[in-house]
């Protein structure tokens, strides 16, 4: 995989262009569930494309592409990242981030709203942005005020970075 500025981890003529969503969609979280996510960015392409105006196709791809970024395989008996370029790395993680953007704007509901805030906060806390993963959990709150799960999440980032850490463990 080989990203230029401007490009798609998904090459034009992919064999997901000729699947119907359904079909993409189980083959695309097969390949997710197996952890091949660099395999399944195709799948996933392509229910956004079929799909582009709804929040959960850009959320799902957004996923994928988070997912493709962090995926290992073993290369030369060593496990290592399964993109091999940390700009290429980086340049998912851009998308993603472009494709949670898109989801928030076609979010029809706060409930919906509040999850894709939530999951770029976890995307920004996993990529070691605590203080903006913060900020986006305390959007979603303000999208479901009260909600436990949202309130314990930012309660203990709060806790931890309020502490000293950001990693999960108090210092």
């Amino acid at each position: 995989m080989l990203l230029r500025r401007g490009s798609s981890p998904v090459p034009a003529g992919s064999v997901a262009d000729h699947l119907s969503g359904e079909q993409a969609e189980t083959i695309g979280s097969r390949l997710s569930g197996a952890g091949r996510h660099i395999a399944s960015l195709p799948y996933y392409r392509r229910i956004v494309d079929l799909l582009g105006t709804e929040w959960i196709a850009h959320s799902n791809y957004s996923s994928a592409l988070h997912n493709a970024a962090q995926e290992s395989r073993v290369h030369v008996g060593k496990l290592g990242p399964g993109v091999r370029s940390s700009v290429e790395r980086m340049a998912l993680m851009v998308i993603s981030q472009r494709e949670q953007d898109l989801a928030e704007r076609h979010a029809r509901s706060q409930a919906d709203r509040a999850l894709v805030l939530f999951q770029r906060g976890q995307t920004l806390q996993t990529w070691g942005f605590p203080l903006d993963a913060l900020a986006e959990y305390r959007r979603a709150l303000q999208q479901t005020p009260g909600d436990p799960n949202l309130t314990r999440v930012e309660t203990t980032l709060t806790e931890l970075l309020a502490h000293g850490g950001e990693d999960g463990e108090r210092r």
